[in-house]
């Protein structure tokens, strides 16, 4: 199929809560959502309405998995109210989990809100609580790039850690990591700041596959292929092309449909089944924010390193 073909290329709704009718959402959900360790890798240019994919995607991982979000510090609307939002609407309890010495504020929440603090970066998966959609909040507390690039770091290379056979809490398994900016995880080399990000990089792509077998996936989103470090970009076998996606000729099942790509509007996407295989094209809701729903934040990060008394720490849990 060519780009020339595109008029003839079969276009499919999915809805909020999607049926088994449609056989290529059916063949997703046997492949992909009922499949824990399944990478996906979400692309596309600012605009191009990831976030409301990424949304979309977390709900229909929820009835099967744990899941935590990871914000990027975004907001939506100019603006008008944080990205993780619309995460407050979809009628599961939120878990938010945050440095320690920093602050969430939730009002007017029309789910029960949970907030908890994690001493260090390596503490923060094991706050995750079964049957909520965690949300861990990190970007919004740091403003020193090099600290926050060790706290990602830190944070994955205990998620590592725990991965090796047997460590990992059965009660959180199988995990889905929805983390936006991915690049932030493992940045290609075109955006690397410092030695933390690289070391990250590798990190994550000497393990990734590891994760998978431990019933450990990623969701990642990013605007560019090329800002993903090779070797970890190459292990995510399912695709999300959204608008503006674009790639190289080295992987013509993918580069033959830049054009497409590019013509696509914020609810579409172009899904690649594993062994880059196209499918056809999906149109997306779009989630709003609960009305009146206030969230604010307060604190910073100054420093990556755990508290001194870190040791004799007790858990921070607020119930909003």
């Amino acid at each position: 199929m060519t780009y020339d073909q595109e008029d003839n290329i079969h276009e499919t709704e999915i809805t909020d809560n999607p049926g088994a009718e449609d056989p290529v959402f059916s063949s997703f959900k046997t492949k992909f959502l009922q499949k824990p360790g399944e990478h996906l890798l979400g692309i596309g240019t600012t605009g191009s309405g990831k976030t409301h994919k990424a949304y979309w995607l977390l709900k229909q991982l929820m009835p099967y998995e744990k899941c935590i979000w990871f914000d990027c510090g975004k907001s939506a609307q100019m603006g008008a109210e944080p990205e993780i939002g619309p995460l407050f609407g979809m009628g599961y309890p939120v878990n938010i989990i945050i440095p320690w010495g920093c602050d969430v504020t939730v009002e007017n929440s029309p789910v029960q809100v949970t907030i908890q603090k994690a001493p260090s970066a390596p503490y923060f998966w094991e706050y995750i609580k079964p049957g909520h959609i965690n949300i861990g909040i990190i970007n919004r507390f740091i403003i020193e790039p090099e600290v926050y690039a060790r706290y990602i770091s830190l944070a994955y290379k205990r998620l590592i850690e725990l991965a090796q056979p047997g460590r990992f809490p059965r009660e959180l398994l199988p995990l889905a990591i929805i983390q936006d900016e991915f690049q932030d995880v493992a940045p290609g080399q075109t955006i690397r700041l410092n030695k933390s990000m690289l070391d990250s990089a590798i990190r994550i792509s000497w393990n990734i596959n590891k994760l998978r077998s431990c019933g450990i996936r990623l969701c990642g989103f990013t605007q560019k292929y090329t800002f993903i470090y090779p070797n970890a970009r190459i292990a995510f076998t399912w695709i999300m092309a959204c608008r503006g996606a674009y790639f190289e000729r080295d992987d013509p099942d993918l580069a033959d449909f830049n054009r497409m790509y590019k013509r696509l509007d914020i609810q579409q996407a172009v899904m690649w089944f594993p062994k880059k295989i196209f499918r056809h094209r999906w149109r997306f809701p779009r989630y709003e924010c609960p009305p009146d729903l206030k969230v604010s934040f307060d604190g910073l990060v100054e420093d990556d390193r755990p508290a001194k008394k870190e040791k004799k720490y007790e858990r921070g849990v607020q119930t909003c």
